[in-house]
């Protein structure tokens, strides 16, 4: 961070890397809609580099990068009062895993109502255990990364994203006695 403070486009391009799909994944996560998920993930980037002198590193680097890009997709809401919009996001591959199967035409409209079904639970956790959710599973943010996120503990965090996964195994029972999805 000090060397993107400084000026080096270098250390600007490996943050960019680094954290460029996480960021996007987890955005994406609650806008269900491509273009803005990309152009604040563009936004959330520019805003990390751009205040990369006060970072101070008491919090690990992801948190604090994280807790910019909730930041921002608050503000995002706010700003255009935006209305979820039903889509079939792709959901990746670290939040169900399908069972391989052929690739018929079959198989891909089975998928597809797969994953709306996980999208649509997701979207029925409360608040707190979907942020969770969508930051372990979607922004593959560790747990401690995540408490310094939205200010829990580590245990607190780890008990909300397990009375999370036992919701949705709930809701999604079906699906994977059916060995369609594994939680």
């Amino acid at each position: 961070m000090k060397a993107i403070a400084a000026g080096d486009s270098r250390a600007a391009d490996e943050l960019y890397a680094l954290y460029r799909r996480r960021v996007f994944k987890y955005l994406l996560g609650s806008l269900h809609n491509e273009d803005d998920a990309l152009e604040l993930t563009q936004d959330v980037l520019f805003r990390v580099c751009k205040k990369a002198g006060s970072f101070d590193g008491r919090a690990p680097l992801a948190a604090w990068i994280f807790r910019i890009a909730r930041n921002r997709q608050v503000d995002h809401f706010r700003s255009r009062h935006f209305k979820a919009q039903q889509s079939s996001v792709e959901m990746g591959e670290h939040m169900i895993q399908l069972v391989e199967g052929s690739g018929s035409p079959e198989r891909a409209m089975m998928q597809g109502e797969i994953f709306q079904r996980v999208q649509a639970a997701i979207a029925e956790l409360p608040d707190r255990q979907r942020e969770v959710v969508r930051m372990r599973l979607l922004g593959e943010l560790k747990l401690e990364e995540i408490a310094e996120t939205i200010g829990l503990t580590s245990g607190g965090v780890k008990s909300t994203l397990h009375n999370a996964l036992r919701s949705l195994r709930l809701k999604l029972a079906d699906l994977e006695r059916e060995n369609y999805v594994a939680l």
